[in-house]
């Protein structure tokens, strides 16, 4: 493994790690109107569908980063995989986190502001934020394939 691909491996390791943080801010924020959500699905199957949705975003972007953190602190002190592995392993992070940007953003792009709910309204925010690193770690994670194969 030469510099370029180190470097490339610290920057996806830095951007998962903030990328994380946003995310926890996101679901923190989200989680103060959960109770009332749930209420609101037992009369509404949109209001569950959302829950729901709102959920299983927030754990695909969560996961994502995790896998991706992980991945490239691994694959920057370990010097006995083969370029192959070091290849799939990358290639599947930056297929990995364009499924997950793609997932969450198709949902949270849709998402207004409400008036009355400054917590949520940070929590639609931060989620955005969040699809924007899943985004940059994926074109990272492309870029870190080319690298491999030179």
């Amino acid at each position: 493994m030469g510099w370029p691909s180190l470097v490339l491996h610290v920057a996806e390791a830095t951007l998962s790690i903030v990328g994380g943080y946003h995310s926890y801010i996101a679901i923190t924020n989200l989680q103060q109107y959960e109770s009332m959500t749930k209420k609101a699905a037992k009369i509404s199957s949109i209001a569950d569908d959302q829950l729901d949705r709102t959920r299983k975003t927030h754990a695909s972007g969560a996961i994502s980063l995790l896998v991706s953190v992980v991945t490239s602190v691994s694959l920057a002190f370990d010097n006995t995989l083969s370029a192959q592995w070091r290849f799939v392993l990358s290639a599947a992070n930056a297929a990995f986190l364009t499924g997950a940007r793609l997932y969450m953003g198709d949902f949270w792009v849709e998402k207004s502001k409400v008036p009355i709910a400054q917590g949520y309204n940070q929590g639609i925010e931060y989620s955005k934020t969040v699809c924007t690193y899943l985004q940059y770690l994926a074109a990272v994670w492309a870029l870190d394939s080319v690298v491999i194969l030179l």
